[in-house]
Formats: structure tokens, C-alpha cells, sequence
């Protein structure tokens, strides 16, 4: 007896959902948790929808399905175009990462009837500015997110937040933090580079955002003793702004604002250190990297993940430099506390001994274990 084609079963199709591949750490993450799904072909289909149609700073591996929306960061024209495409797809379960993905998916996952998991990337209470959009963003983040069938949370901090702040379940939520290639990235490390960087030199990257307050690490290291030089390796709305504090502290010939880097692997192992500023993350992606190619670091002890990746605690108290078990915590905002740091990171010996601790802290956060997380929730569900 032949069999009719309609019952053969098919695979379930999971689709990952993200606003765009712009350079981020949030992007990087998908990315490196798809292309480390590859095993897993034989039991899923898998797709990648892009909502916004922007420059990618990333390449998906080439066995994925590439979806390419132009919904031009708007929420109405992201439910129409996601309805229309998801009703094709019939998806088992929809993945997504930042905010106006996941409003869409947990909305759409109701209508159309599919499972949904979004995953919370910064400490949403602190992550919103004030003003009428913040508002909007507390209110949809507030109604939205309990629908969601799971809620992935990259640290205890944000979990908390979710839970006290947003009415979200807290069986709901997981928290898996950040996946880090920890070989990979020592691979990459070692790399030509393409950049002209001066050494020796400390380093920032990311996204040039108020709420990664890079003037913090540029004001700091003009108050320090510290006499090599400052690499800013990222862009964003507050490129011109810091161009013009550097030229106001006059330290232009020892800060190289140089962009985006596709690896930057090469530079964070070559540094004296890695400064992360920010007001505000959920787990930084950049200050676990760092580590793992054994950069010491110092890290503002801000609204959540540095005290968990440096203290193994999701909140500590502090008011000065302190000495964490893998880098250095200063309060956020504090120029004196920060350019302390700095300066305690002059002697070689110093670096040496926080490098190791570096490396040993990267360890806690391997690849594998992360992308197994992910998957146990996506088969669950």
C-alpha cells in the first residue's frame, strides 16, 4: 500500500526571531547558538526571521532559512508581515531575542497557535530611559512577556526584575546565561589584525549608547596615571558626542575611536585591560569574551551581570574599587573609582595575576551547556 505524501510527518519548524544582525551582543548570541544547533537538522527546521532590513554585521551559517522582513521598526507593520509569513510557516515554536521581537512573538504565538519563548537580555527596569516611550515599553513589557509560553532570562538579576517588577511567573523563567565560544575565541585571538592600534592600551567595546556610557571609561582614563593609550572599538548615536569629549579632555593623540570590528579577538587578548562602563546590561557578552582570552577587567557594578560573572553573587554593595574573584567591580558613574582601577592595573605582575583569574572566570560559561539549555526548553515545549 503506497503511503500518501500528507502523512509523512514532518519535522517541527522552530523559528529564531531577532529585529536585525546590526552588530550587537544580542545578535552575536543567536548566531552562535543557531550555528551550534547544526546537529540538530535531522529533528528540527530551522528558520532565522529578520524583522528590520539592515546591514548585517554578522553572515548566518548557510543551512539556515533566512527570512528578510522590512517592517522599518514598527510594531504594526511587524505583526502584519510576521502574521502573514508565520501562517505559511506554521511554526511549532518561535525563539526570540530583544524587545520588539518579543512582543511580536508572545502576541502572535496566542493568535495563531504555536509555542513561544523569549528571551530578556538587560535588566528591563534600568535598561528603559524616562519619558512617554519608556512608559510604553514598561506597559507592553508588563502585559506581553506573561504570555510567553517560557521566559530565558541570561541572569539571576533579570530574572528577580521580571518577577517583582513585571508580574512574569517564576516558573516560567530560566536563566541561562550567555553562551561564550571559549575556544573559538581564543582561535580568533590569534588572527592577523586589521586594525592600527597603538599599545600598550586598555579597551572598550560595544554598541556607542548613552546606557553604555562610554564617557565614564574616556573621562576615568584621562584622571588616571595610566600612560598608554584608550581603544573604543564600536559605533553607535554617541560617536560624535564622545569624539567631541576626548577633543574637550585633550587626550585626542592617546584615544582611537577605530568602529566596528568583525574580530575582535585579537585586540581584547592583546589588552591591559577591558573596561565595561555601562549604566545598565543584562549578561555583557563583551566582558565573558574578554575574559576568555585572559584580558584583566574592570567592570561598574551596575543593574545586572558584572557581580555575577566577577562575584558569582547577583547583587553585592559596594561604594568603592573592589576586588572581585575575577576582575575589578567600581560603582557606576564613579570617574574616581574607575581611573583607581586603572591605575591598579599599571603593574605587570597585576595584569598577570588577573588575567589568570580571567580565564579561570570565562570557564564557568561554556558553550555547550547553554545551547543544551535552549533546546531542553524548545523540546519541552
Amino acid at each position: 500500500m503506497q503511503s500518501n505524501i500528507m502523512d509523512i510527518p514532518q519535522k517541527p519548524v522552530i523559528v529564531f526571531l531577532i529585529n536585525s544582525l546590526a552588530g550587537g551582543g544580542a545578535e552575536r548570541v543567536m548566531l552562535r547558538l543557531i550555528t551550534h544547533s547544526e546537529h540538530l537538522r535531522d529533528r528540527f527546521e530551522m528558520h532565522l526571521v529578520l524583522l528590520d532590513d539592515e546591514a548585517r554585521a554578522y553572515t548566518p551559517p548557510a543551512w539556515v532559512i533566512v527570512h528578510q522582513l522590512n517592517t522599518k521598526r514598527s510594531l504594526l507593520r511587524g505583526a502584519s508581515s510576521l502574521h502573514a509569513l508565520f501562517r505559511n510557516l506554521r511554526p511549532s515554536a518561535c525563539l526570540s531575542f530583544l524587545a520588539r521581537a518579543n512582543y511580536l512573538n508572545a502576541v502572535l504565538g496566542k493568535l495563531i497557535g504555536f509555542r513561544t519563548i523569549i528571551s530578556e537580555r538587560v535588566h528591563t527596569t534600568s535598561h528603559f530611559s524616562t519619558g512617554r516611550s519608556a512608559t510604553v515599553s514598561r506597559i507592553l513589557v508588563r502585559l506581553l512577556y506573561p504570555l510567553a509560553d517560557s521566559v530565558v532570562a541570561v541572569s539571576q538579576g533579570i530574572k528577580d526584575d521580571l518577577r517583582e517588577c513585571y508580574g512574569v511567573s517564576a516558573e516560567k523563567i530560566t536563566v541561562i546565561p550567555n553562551p561564550v565560544d571559549i575556544s573559538g575565541a581564543l582561535e580568533r585571538s590569534k588572527e592577523a589584525t586589521t586594525l592600527d592600534i597603538h599599545s600598550p592600551y586598555m579597551i572598550v567595546m560595544g554598541r556607542l549608547t548613552k546606557i553604555k556610557n562610554v564617557e565614564l571609561a574616556v573621562r576615568a582614563f584621562a584622571k588616571s596615571d595610566y600612560r598608554g593609550h584608550l581603544i573604543i572599538l564600536g559605533e553607535g548615536p554617541e560617536f560624535s558626542n564622545i569624539e567631541d569629549l576626548i577633543q574637550k579632555l585633550e587626550i585626542g593623540p592617546r584615544v582611537q575611536l577605530v568602529g566596528f570590528s568583525n574580530n575582535p579577538f585579537p585586540y581584547l587578548a592583546g589588552a591591559d585591560a577591558y573596561v565595561l562602563p555601562s549604566n545598565a546590561e543584562g549578561f555583557p557578552n563583551g566582558l565573558v569574551e574578554a575574559m576568555a582570552v585572559g584580558a584583566p577587567v574592570i567592570a561598574t557594578n551596575c543593574e545586572t551581570g558584572p557581580s555575577e560573572i566577577l562575584n558569582d553573587t547577583s547583587s553585592i554593595g559596594i561604594s568603592e574599587l573592589t576586588i572581585a574573584k575575577y576582575g575589578i567591580l567600581v560603582p557606576p558613574n564613579s570617574v574616581d573609582a574607575m581611573a583607581q582601577a586603572m591605575d591598579y592595573l599599571v603593574p605587570v605582575e597585576t595584569q598577570r595575576t588577573l588575567s589568570a583569574k580571567s580565564r579561570e572566570g570565562a570557564g564557568r560559561y561554556g558553550l555547550e551547556k547553554a545551547v543544551s539549555s535552549y533546546w531542553s526548553i524548545i523540546a519541552d515545549l
